[in-house]
């Protein structure tokens, strides 16, 4: 059986912290929207979307130093699982995340996407000419 979309959001812009402003009230709206997803899932979920678009408003480089970094996102709740994909056109991430472990106390950085990971229940990213970031967090009872 395929879930059924309850609600659906899409936002495109240039990679800075108002876009990230914008995912952010975003999916406020669709939780308003959007009759029984739990606080823990609105929780954990908000923080790893947060943290993917901050990370790409921070850290993207452009392709071409004349260039801007764009973002296209997608943002959605079906029956089963809340839902987000990032697409740049940025300088592709060298990120292994299958190794990625939670740096000690005194680094100051690194902590992000180990954060994201432990906050959904599937987390990907392509790079090829850009970046395409894909979160999943199944939803659970309060």
């Amino acid at each position: 059986m395929t879930p059924e979309q309850i609600a659906a959001a899409r936002l495109s812009g240039a990679a800075d912290l108002e876009l990230v402003d914008a995912v952010l009230d975003a999916i406020q709206r669709l939780y308003d929207a959007v009759e029984g997803v739990s606080s823990t899932d609105q929780m954990m979920f908000s923080l790893a979307v947060c943290e993917i678009s901050t990370n790409i408003a921070v850290h993207a480089r452009p392709l071409d130093e004349h260039d801007e970094v764009l973002v296209d996102v997608e943002l959605s709740i079906d029956d089963l699982a809340l839902a987000a994909t990032f697409v740049d056109n940025a300088q592709p991430a060298q990120i292994a995340l299958r190794a990625l472990v939670l740096p000690d106390e005194s680094r100051e950085s690194g902590r992000g996407l180990v954060l994201v990971r432990s906050a959904v229940d599937d987390l990907s990213h392509e790079a090829a000419r850009g970046n395409i970031w894909r979160l999943r967090r199944l939803r659970r009872p309060d």
